[in-house]
Order: structure tokens, then sequence, then C-alpha cells
């Protein structure tokens, strides 16, 4: 979990070059869209962590709340 959460502030560091990297992969006709993939990487990087604690909770045996949240 230490490394997942140490993954984000790089997670961070590309969401902030991501005008940068929108203009050298797609060109600069695309740049409107750079505010979209920064918020697209943030995103990700903070389901990343939660993906992990919910794959904890599956391989416990206590995992009658995370059925109950599954089930609704």
């Amino acid at each position: 979990m230490r490394l997942v959460i140490g993954l984000l502030p790089f997670t961070a560091m590309v969401a902030g070059a991501a005008p940068d990297i929108v203009h050298l992969i797609f060109g600069p006709t695309f740049l409107p869209a750079a505010p979209l993939l920064a918020m697209k990487l943030l995103s990700i990087g903070c389901l990343i962590p939660l993906a992990f604690l919910v794959l904890g909770e599956f391989s416990t045996k206590e995992i009658a709340w995370a059925r109950a949240l599954l089930h609704r």
C-alpha cells in the first residue's frame, strides 16, 4: 500500500505535464483536451489505491460489507 501511495506524486506530476504530453503526442490542435487528460490521470491515480484496499478486504474473511456494496 505504501508503494501505491508513493506513486500518487508521480501521477500528479504527469497530470501537471498534461499539456506538454498532449502537444507532443497529438499536436497543438488537441491542446484544449489537456485539462481532461489531467483530470482523468488524477482520478485514475486515486482509484488505484481504492482498488488495492478493496482487494485487501476481499482477501480477508470479513467481506460482508464489500458484498453489501456490490449488491446494491
